[in-house]
């Protein structure tokens, strides 16, 4: 069983705006995290855990490390920003300390093609040496933790694509995590018609029925209401 932890970055409301142009990236960042779990949970043998289970939580960066312990996968979803609005790209911050650059690739390359973008690669960021600068990431002690910058959301085009855009990046992103572990897709349940369907079907050309409650208990009005039905049909010849 794989265990992922989708940590949306930042808190709720105005004051986790960080200049962004379409939404406040905090509140942007937890409605993302739903639609990224709903993805990941069409594959197998996947466990999808929010750490900020409502949009007002905001743990800090320590708490956000420790909450890492005991699962295969930190995915930590921001979006970037910077004074220059041209730029464009995704870019992943990978964990210094416990490096995974095939996963951090992954979904670099996946979300930067999804977003029609530059990929910025997948990058380190030393604080002391050997250690994380990042502090969720820092003591992080899940088996990979790591940062995606999804866009720029201090340019229009990358801001509004991520606003728009959750279900299609979502389904890039949880493909990439799938196929590092692995995953397969769980198979599509076919809703089969009920075994009264066929016999509904001929009597309702016959005695105009149209209540399908297949599984409903009939009380003895209806029983004596579907009775007289048929055998005024029957009186009637059949007609």
């Amino acid at each position: 069983m794989v265990r992922i932890l989708l940590a949306a970055g930042h808190g709720a409301g105005p004051a986790h705006n960080r200049g962004a142009i379409y939404f406040n990236e905090g509140d942007n960042n937890y409605i993302y995290s739903l639609e990224l779990k709903k993805e990941l949970e069409t594959y197998e043998n996947i466990k999808v855990d929010l750490l900020r289970k409502n949009i007002t939580d905001d743990p800090t960066l320590a708490d956000r490390a420790k909450a890492g312990q005991g699962y295969d996968l930190y995915l930590s979803i921001h979006s970037n920003a910077t004074t220059n609005d041209d730029v464009r790209g995704t870019e992943v911050w990978d964990s210094v300390e416990k490096p995974n650059v095939t996963l951090a690739k992954l979904i670099c390359d996946a979300t930067a093609e999804v977003f029609n973008h530059r990929n910025r690669g997948v990058k380190y960021k030393e604080g002391q040496k050997g250690y994380n600068w990042y502090g969720e990431l820092r003591f992080n002690q899940a088996k990979s933790a790591m940062i995606v910058e999804n866009g720029f959301h201090t340019n229009k085009e990358d801001c509004l694509f991520f606003k728009d855009s959750h279900k299609k990046i979502a389904e890039i992103q949880a493909r990439a995590i799938a196929s590092y572990y692995s995953l397969k897709k769980k198979a599509i349940k076919e809703d089969k018609p009920h075994w009264a369907e066929e016999h509904y079907n001929n009597l309702k050309s016959r005695i105009n029925i149209t209540d399908k409650r297949f599984d409903d208990k009939i009380t003895r009005g209806e029983a004596m209401a579907l009775v007289d039905k048929a055998l005024d049909y029957i009186e009637k010849g059949g007609k």
